[in-house]
């Protein structure tokens, strides 16, 4: 980022550590992403209890993306497919 994208980076940054005392975490976005479907499901199961929402979730990876697709997945991880295996 560069110029006022930058600049309000660092200054969102700097707010949160004052507010909460930590440092911004990269993984705060999937997280937060995560957490909306998550409620999504138990909105259109109509509850919080696992048994009940946990069909309503539909979730694929790089790796069974066309049948996550054919499956009607509304949640599909491809991250491997564009940035490769992990090591290790």
């Amino acid at each position: 980022m560069e110029g006022k994208q930058k600049a309000g980076m660092e200054k969102f940054k700097a707010d949160f550590k004052k507010k909460f005392g930590a440092d911004v975490q990269i993984y705060a976005p999937y997280v937060y992403d995560a957490v909306n479907v998550l409620a999504e499901a138990m909105v259109k199961a109509g509850s919080a209890e696992p048994e009940k929402y946990l069909p309503e979730l539909s979730i694929g990876m790089s790796r069974d993306l066309e049948l996550a697709v054919a499956c009607g997945s509304s949640w599909v991880r491809v991250g491997t497919d564009i940035f490769g295996a992990r090591s290790g």
